[in-house]
């Protein structure tokens, strides 16, 4: 382990990272095509759900009008499983696909429970080229390569029934005559580039089919909704992980909250110098290496990758005129070959300390007088535990029983 570099006294995004859930995956795996038409009890063919509605915005000074009328629709909906037959089934998960007729142009978005009525968006993305497709008339869409714009700010919603009685209680139910009504404005960026999208001129009707779970909540989600109100912020066990980090984000340079992981069955906040690389020895090395595989075991749990320094070993004279091991502020560079060497999942949210502010012991991500450390939080964000313990141990089992402990604190 290293030492951190000083011991003197002294981190929203929606949903994005948040993706399409588990319960879509489910979806998929129960209705392998949840929009195409489907066979009805008398052996007809009921026509899928169909769009309307125009992208217009503008784009690098580019005015752009995208017409989807007469496109495709991919739906996927879970509901909560209702155990009789004469109750309803609240709607926990909508993800919607919208594309040209030709597949072009998709733009996909992922709604959740929100603080308000409906459901809210939590996730957007939009291709100006998949599967090298380009979509035509949009600026960059003829790179052949995919080009992918996400949510960046902005709040809109959808309103949708409750799953009927008789159907509520199907794990493959289905949703009569459905007329899908989004509103709202967001911002999608590519780089240090956005544009606006207002979503209301987009109208979706038909018969949609919804997977019903016993395993999904019908309250919110995830979110600074949820958050608790009032709380102590800090790095240390009995602290709530602190709103925002001081940190930024590495594909776009925005601050970071993690406000945004409250809901998540848990949260993990991993600190890491990148000088300590060099060594091919330092502790808790093996942790990190495993980091992904225990993200993937420990299912939906939010994780927070905070890159404190850059690679180049450096070492300074500290306030007690003693030689430590530090580093250079960190670059996006540094964030993109961490991500690479240990590779970690999309879902892990890369974050980085440009301005080398969280260095003192009052800033510091993990308040564990060590790097590489985590600290393991529940799902409203409480620090249960922080590695390396005192003796600056940290190994896999102390973390699998760090991410218990906070998933069990729920």
């Amino acid at each position: 382990m290293s030492r951190p570099t000083s011991n003197r006294g002294r981190l929203p995004r929606s949903a994005r990272n948040v993706s399409v859930s588990w319960a879509l995956a489910l979806c998929l795996a129960a209705l392998p095509a949840c929009s195409a038409d489907v066979a009805d009890g008398g052996g007809t063919t009921a026509a899928g759900p169909t769009v309307t509605g125009t992208l217009s915005t503008t784009v690098d000074g580019t005015q752009v009008d995208i017409d989807y009328a007469g496109g495709k629709v991919v739906a996927e909906i879970v509901h909560k499983l209702n155990p009789e037959a004469t109750g309803y089934g609240c709607i926990t998960s909508l993800y919607l696909s919208l594309s040209k007729a030709d597949g072009s142009c998709p733009l996909e978005l992922t709604f959740q429970p929100g603080a308000g009525d409906g459901l809210a968006l939590s996730e957007a993305s939009f291709f100006a080229a998949k599967a090298a497709t380009p979509c035509e008339g949009f600026p960059g869409s003829d790179k052949g390569v995919k080009v992918e714009w996400t949510l960046a700010g902005g709040d809109a919603s959808v309103l949708i029934a409750p799953v009927q009685p008789g159907e509520a209680n199907k794990t493959s139910a289905t949703l009569k005559a459905q007329d899908l009504k989004p509103k709202g404005t967001i911002k999608l960026k590519n780089g240090g580039k956005q544009f606006e999208l207002d979503l209301s001129s987009f109208r979706i009707k038909g018969d949609l089919k919804s997977t019903g779970s016993t395993q999904v909540s019908c309250g919110t989600a995830i979110g600074e909704e949820i958050c608790p109100k009032g709380v102590t912020y800090g790095n240390k066990v009995g602290d709530y992980v602190r709103q925002p980090l001081g940190a930024y984000r590495c594909d776009d340079d925005s601050p970071y909250n993690p406000a945004e992981l409250c809901g998540s069955p848990a949260q993990l906040i991993v600190a890491y110098q990148h000088w300590v690389t060099e060594n091919d020895n330092w502790g808790g090395k093996d942790v990190i290496t495993a980091l992904a595989t225990t993200i993937a075991n420990y299912k939906d749990i939010g994780v927070v990758f905070v890159v404190l320094t850059g690679k180049q070993k450096v070492v300074v004279k500290n306030a007690e005129g003693k030689f430590e091991a530090s580093g250079p502020a960190p670059t996006k560079a540094d964030c993109d070959a961490i991500k690479a060497e240990y590779k970690l999942p999309d879902s892990v949210v890369m974050v980085y300390d440009k301005d080398k502010s969280l260095t003192s012991t009052d800033k510091q991500p993990v308040g564990a007088g060590f790097t590489p450390a985590i600290a393991a939080a529940s799902s409203e964000g409480k620090i249960v535990a922080v590695l390396p313990d005192s003796e600056g141990k940290m190994d896999q089992g102390k973390l699998d029983a760090a991410i218990q402990q906070a998933i069990d604190t729920n």
